[in-house]
């Protein structure tokens, strides 16, 4: 094969204000990104991604589509690190990715957080990616099920998706589309409120894949997703990738919601060319040069009133603490300073909370400290296990009656919970 014929659709959902999915499918090229960040610009992360891996669709030099996606989502990343340093509003920004390029007779698949991607044939539906999501981890470790990881509390951290960090490492893979395939690329607006099930009896009863995408996302709704809704339906074609035009849906496809200052400077430079002979022009540099101050000083002001509200659990040598503020520095200054260090060892903390310990997940002061009390009880119930508490043995004599035994205590670490 060598290329798709696809049909998308997208949807805001239920509740959202915006869409902050973004999509891409096209002849050779299909893509979901799912921002995430609410108000701290998740549709700039999804748009910047999907923005850069769209030219691999006409690219048909690319040999090795796993080393083209790969180097596309580093591209994406780097992409999201200096719209994140140009304006600090945008950091917390990130999004999902998972994408499928065909080259050739090579097709890979990519993948950053819980964006899936499944495959029917023959009639049975299989899923491809595998959801990088804690909820996950703790179902791969058998401390959940699947269904209590969809009404789990923490079921929408990610644990690995494109945030301009540098650290932005795709799961790939090489996929063997045959005749009669179809595949489902979609965010967790859909996958999360339509079963396997009915995504199976779609993707094989509908009678095309415009059918297929409309059928799926009102299913969705139907659902009461109040989540962004977005899914891309495909086929494989054989010999020349079909001259259809790309559809491009959601944030992908929304105007630009922040511009670069140096842009902005530069267009307002050239509409005063004309203008600096007039004695008003230094007025008028000086009233822009006011106003420009103005936004900087408040995306200031702005950013570090959002870190003052910023809380996370993280390892202070070897004892659970809690920090104050952003994870990170900024030209070398910590954007977080330590708060409090509690007498919990992290050597005592569940492997499942260690992950939320790793992730570097800020929130507000109120859920940091439910969300140390949680570790700290974990943690004291993983002891009490693992240190029963033994009964004495009572030896019987005749004519005699056995003496209850006194009732063993142990006493708890003292970093456990007060018990009732």
């Amino acid at each position: 094969m060598t290329g798709w014929r696809f049909a998308a659709r997208t949807h805001v959902g239920l509740v959202r204000d915006g869409n902050e999915d973004a999509m891409y499918a096209g002849p050779r090229l299909l893509a979901v990104a799912d921002g995430v960040g609410g108000s701290v610009a998740g549709e700039i992360a999804s748009k910047i991604t999907i923005t850069t891996l769209s030219p691999l669709d006409s690219d048909s030099t690319v040999s090795d589509p796993l080393a083209a996606l790969r180097d596309a989502t580093h591209a994406a990343d780097i992409q999201l690190r200096d719209a994140i340093a140009g304006d600090p509003r945008l950091s917390g920004m990130g999004t999902t990715l998972t994408a499928i390029l065909s080259a050739g007779e090579q097709v890979g698949l990519a993948q950053l957080g819980d964006s899936r991607a499944y495959l029917m044939r023959d009639g049975e539906l299989s899923q491809l990616t595998h959801d990088q999501t804690l909820v996950q981890s703790l179902v791969d470790e058998g401390q959940i099920t699947a269904e209590e990881a969809l009404v789990h509390p923490r079921r929408s951290w990610i644990l690995r998706a494109l945030d301009g960090r540098g650290e932005a490492d795709p799961d790939v893979q090489l996929l063997t589309p045959v005749a009669g395939d179809r595949y489902l690329l979609c965010s967790d607006g859909l996958s999360d409120y339509v079963t396997a099930d009915a995504l199976s009896s779609t993707l094989r009863g509908a009678a095309d894949l415009q059918t297929a995408c409309d059928q799926l996302v009102d299913q969705a709704l139907a659902a009461g997703a109040p989540d962004n809704v977005t899914c891309i339906v495909a086929e494989p074609v054989d010999g020349a990738p079909p001259d259809t035009a790309p559809v491009v849906g959601g944030a992908a496809a929304a105007p630009d919601r922040v511009r670069p200052a140096a842009s902005a400077a530069g267009t307002a430079g050239a509409k005063r060319g004309g203008e600096v002979r007039s004695r008003g022009a230094g007025r008028r540099l000086a009233i822009v040069a006011g106003i420009t101050l103005l936004l900087v000083v408040g995306a200031i002001v702005g950013t570090a009133l959002y870190i003052r509200g910023q809380w996370y659990l993280a390892d202070d040598h070897g004892y659970v603490a809690i920090y104050h503020g952003e994870r990170g520095k900024v030209v070398g200054v910590s954007l977080s300073r330590h708060a409090s260090t509690s007498k919990l060892p992290t050597s005592q903390v569940p492997q499942s909370d260690l992950d939320l310990l790793r992730s570097g997940q800020t929130a507000g002061h109120t859920r940091v400290t439910a969300e140390f009390e949680t570790v700290r009880t974990d943690a004291c119930n993983a002891w009490v296990a693992d240190h029963p508490v033994k009964q004495p043995t009572v030896k019987k004599h005749r004519h005699t009656t056995p003496r209850q035994p006194a009732v063993q205590t142990r006493t708890l670490p003292s970093w456990c919970p007060p018990r009732p």
